[in-house]
Formats: C-alpha cells, sequence, structure tokens
C-alpha cells in the first residue's frame, strides 16, 4: 500500500537556507523537515537557460544527499564525538514538495528554534562560559573526519536544555558545497578549509569582549585547539 506524500506545500517554513525550506514535522513535535526549493524537472529541458536551471537543481540535490552521508560516516564512527554536536536525521519522508529529510529540531527551553552563533555575536551573548562550549565544538570539529562544507555562524546554533546546560550544534553546512567535492577527496583541504571557517568566527565574537575577556579567550583556545597555529 503505498503512502501519501506528506503535505507541507500550505504550512509556512519555519527556517530556509539558500537552496533549502525548512518546515515543523506536522505528526512528530521536536523534528524539522528539510525540502529542496526547486524540484527537478520530471522531462527533458530545452534551452541554454533551463538546462543550467536544471543542472543547479542537481547540484543542490547532489549536496542534499552529501549531507546525509556525512551524518552517517560520523554516526558510524564509534570515537567520533563530533555526533554530539549534530541534529539526529531519523528518515526520508515524501512530501508534496519532493524529498525530505528528517531531523531533531535544536530549541532553547521555550521550543523555540535555537539562536545562531551570528545572532549571539550580534547581541553580545557570548559569555566566557559559551566560547568554552563553542571552543570544544571547534575542537571536536578539528578532529572528526567529517566534510563541513560552511562553517559559518548562521549554521552554528546554541541548543539550551530545559535543564540549563548547552551544547553547540552545527545544523547546516555538511558535506562539500562545490561540485567537484574537493574536501571529500583532499584531507588537508578539507582541514585547512574548516581551519578558515574557525578563525573567522573567533574573529568575530572576539571583536566583542573586554580586555580580561580577550586574554581568557586566548587562553582557551590555546588549550582547546589541535592546531595551534590557525589561531594566530
Amino acid at each position: 500500500m503505498n503512502q501519501k506524500p506528506l503535505p507541507l506545500s500550505q504550512q509556512k517554513p519555519v527556517a530556509n537556507g539558500s537552496s533549502r525550506w525548512v518546515y515543523q514535522h506536522p505528526d512528530q513535535p521536536g523534528f524539522l523537515i528539510k525540502v529542496l526549493k526547486n524540484r527537478l524537472p520530471a522531462q527533458q529541458v530545452y534551452g541554454l537557460k533551463n538546462r543550467i536551471k536544471a543542472l543547479k537543481g542537481r547540484h543542490k540535490l547532489t549536496r542534499h544527499m552529501r549531507e546525509i552521508e556525512q551524518y552517517i560516516t560520523v554516526k558510524s564512527c564509534r570515537n567520533d564525538q563530533f555526533i554530539e554536536h549534530l541534529p539526529m536525521m531519523t528518515a526520508l519522508q515524501d512530501t508534496d514538495m519532493g524529498f525530505g529529510v528528517v531531523v531533531e529540531a535544536i530549541t532553547d527551553t521555550q521550543g523555540r528554534l535555537a539562536p545562531t552563533l551570528t545572532d549571539l555575536v550580534h547581541n553580545k551573548l557570548m559569555t566566557i562560559q559559551r566560547i568554552t562550549l563553542l571552543e570544544i565544538f571547534f575542537e571536536r570539529l578539528l578532529r572528526s573526519d567529517v566534510v563541513a562544507g560552511d562553517v559559518h555562524g548562521r549554521n552554528i546554533v546554541l541548543e539550551t536544555k530545559t535543564d540549563g546546560t548547552e551544547r553547540f550544534v552545527l545544523v547546516d553546512g555538511l558535506g562539500d558545497s562545490t561540485i567537484i567535492p574537493t574536501r571529500a577527496l583532499s584531507w588537508w583541504i578539507n582541514r585547512y578549509k574548516k581551519i578558515e571557517g574557525i578563525k573567522k568566527q573567533r574573529k568575530r565574537y572576539t571583536a566583542q569582549l573586554t580586555s580580561k575577556e580577550i586574554r581568557k579567550a586566548a587562553d582557551l583556545q590555546c588549550v582547546c585547539s589541535l592546531f595551534t597555529p590557525y589561531d594566530k
């Protein structure tokens, strides 16, 4: 018996990125569904513009699949602690907007979507305690072989549980974002790009700190970093 696609088209998305809409799962509280914004054409397309549009759509689908592949890879590594910083993926879902991925919703204590690192920095909410958690996140990211195509503040959020404990989570940006998966093909390139992303985020959160806090943050960076040259 065939199941009907899950209806999402009448819902308002709770978030959106450059290539995907994010919806609240209608049947599973605490979970979201990520779907591609532009579905692939079912038939042969003609004309240069239409072909380019179709190729872009296929690349978005490829990135969609790379994210799933990276999650499975990290999940399969017994000693990879970075799995603690990824939202749980539970299923592939057929929807009336196309193929979707069901993921854990990362929230604050009120059940709202967790604030991004960009939001925290902008609102000057990066305390030394949170910087410590962020540096642990960065350290585990570097230890892991996971391919992180976009270590951006918009893709990193701060979850706050009901008991007050917090953790930083990478909710988007897994897998290569380029047509040729250079990061997956080269361990060195992947590591270098992650280091560059970390340097940018450090520069942003350090800009809002006092001189005393900057010294504490620098100490944390040295303690947590596996690759000391990248914080210079």
